[in-house]
């Protein structure tokens, strides 16, 4: 491997007969994964895909996804994975924004017929707009080849039955050029908690120090199965398959619809990222923690880890990681190492191929080989990076003497009530601690005397309630009296809460800011 390109061939031969997609009933070795790659890039060609192309892809996790985002990495267009669960006027505005020549509606082998004809009877909006591919990759569910069979693809028209076969590229051989690292692979939007998505631009080599990085930190390879638990047009999602491809490891995808507690066992996952909602719900479902215990690494992270949460894992002996990382760095900056229980309410240490340093303010800043290109605008790059290379975050925090990364929330978070600046995120780590608090989210809330005065969502743990005479004598010992919430509101329901949340994984404050403002017109919310 090469520092300035990357060699799917190299890989391809090193890894060879190791598994690189595991299904509940599939495995697909690595020689056969690029023999798959090569023959979807053959078809996409023939569809006019070309170098240099952005290439919006609309579809859940599934088997074929990750073949054919390397695919497009081949023939060296670059990929924008959408959230299929995006209204058709907000995935029209993302195309426009992104200046994405063409849409990949992703079809999946698994689903019935009927379940596959359907985008194509239902023409949209969006097909009268844009160039749309609806794209079949028919089913591959196929063991490990034995010594007779050393290749599943004789040729390219197994994959794709409609493509004319073209006698000057042949049979399905091993032909993978070399990647670029400095070549553009992904736009990844950022999640929009605190205002509109933006689209990041990263390179293949973004992606690829980022899953080198934490490979060193948290050891993956061969014969190791990464649980896809994350949605690929999130950059957590991302960057388990550039984990797999920088080590060697298989990625394990459930099918669509399964849970996380029954996909763990189910596809002997070794390693799993999980956000904190994720964790509190397999812990109420795997009580004694047996199924996470039998996993070698926990990767913790996609915003705040509430203290409760994290005592609650490591007194079950979970292997669990904490971890800071941003979209703009291709996910991961700092983890924490394996063993450092003392540490776990930290964010970590930095990993390697990144800088981090703490700016005047205590704004959080960062620089290195994870480091996006900068902010896509129709064909426009916006970048913000100083003369000298650093990015500044809008996260606030702070190296404790050991060098491990405390996060204090954002910039753009905070709001001033009567002349004193409040961090919503003191609040709701302060309110964490309390046994019985699941999750918390403060919001500012309009006040005639102070301007803005702090609220709080509380999400309390089964069997518990929500008492906000106990929520502010916790508080009055631990946070300034103007930082305790005037008033609590109980959390909303899961279908309700789903609202909250935008292009990735991360809940959008807006809406909750919202919600409390309807709630206090309307009377609703206790008053503390």
């Amino acid at each position: 491997m090469s520092s300035e390109s990357f060699s799917f061939a190299e890989i391809a031969k090193k890894y060879l007969d190791y598994p690189a997609i595991i299904g509940p009933d599939y495995r697909i070795s690595y020689r056969d994964y690029f023999h798959w790659i090569s023959a979807i890039a053959d078809g996409l060609r023939e569809r006019h895909i070309s170098p240099g192309e952005r290439i919006a892809v609309l579809a859940p996790n599934c088997r074929e996804y990750p073949a054919l985002l390397m695919a497009l990495w081949q023939i060296g267009a670059a990929a924008a994975p959408l959230s299929p669960r995006l209204p058709e006027g907000q995935i029209a505005a993302l195309l426009e924004e992104t200046d994405c020549s063409k849409l990949i509606r992703l079809r999946m082998a698994s689903q019935s017929p009927t379940q596959n004809s359907e985008p194509a009877a239902r023409r949209s909006p969006l097909d009268a707009r844009f160039s749309i591919l609806d794209l079949n990759i028919p089913d591959i569910r196929n063991p490990i080849p034995t010594k007779s069979r050393t290749s599943l693809f004789a040729n390219r028209d197994e994959i794709f039955p409609d493509f004319k076969s073209d006698p000057t590229r042949g049979s399905g051989g091993m032909r993978h050029p070399n990647i670029p690292l400095d070549r553009n692979a992904t736009l990844i939007f950022t999640s929009g908690s605190s205002g509109a998505p933006k689209a990041a631009l990263h390179t293949f080599g973004n992606h690829y120090y980022n899953a080198r990085g934490s490979n060193l930190n948290i050891p993956f390879g061969p014969g190791d199965r990464w649980l896809l638990s994350l949605p690929l047009y999130h950059v957590g999602g991302m960057a388990i398959l550039f984990r797999a491809l920088a080590g060697g490891g298989a990625v394990a995808i459930p099918d669509p619809g399964m849970p996380l507690i029954e996909a763990i066992p189910r596809l002997q996952a070794t390693h799993l990222s999980l956000v904190a909602t994720q964790l509190f719900r397999l812990l109420r479902e795997d009580a004694p923690g047996k199924i996470l215990a039998n996993l070698k690494a926990i990767l913790l992270g996609g915003g705040a880890i509430p203290a409760s949460l994290v005592r609650q894992a490591a007194g079950l002996n979970l292997p669990i990681h904490t971890s800071y990382g941003c979209t703009e760095m291709a996910s991961q900056v700092a983890a924490t190492p394996p063993g450092a229980r003392e540490k776990l309410s930290t964010s970590g240490r930095v990993l390697k191929y990144r800088e981090l340093k703490i700016a005047p303010g205590g704004e959080i800043q960062v620089k290195g080989e994870t480091l996006f290109r900068g902010y896509v605008r129709g064909t426009a790059l916006e970048q913000r990076r100083d003369a000298q290379g650093w990015f500044p975050t809008g996260d606030l925090g702070a190296l404790d003497e050991d060098g491990y990364l405390i996060v204090r929330g954002r910039k753009d978070n905070m709001f001033v009530s009567g002349g004193e600046n409040i961090h919503p995120e003191e609040i709701e780590a302060q309110l964490c601690q309390m046994e019985g608090i699941e999750q918390a989210l403060a919001v500012p809330l309009g006040d005639d005397e102070f301007g803005m005065r702090p609220a709080a969502f509380v999400k309390m743990q089964p069997g518990k309630t929500l008492d906000e005479q106990a929520l502010r004598r916790f508080l009055e010992s631990r946070i300034a009296k103007f930082k305790i919430p005037q008033r609590f509101f109980p959390w909303p329901d899961e279908n309700a809460a789903q609202e909250g949340r935008q292009t990735g994984i991360k809940l959008n404050r807006q809406y909750f800011r919202e919600l409390a403002e309807e709630k206090r017109r309307g009377g609703g919310g206790r008053e503390a």
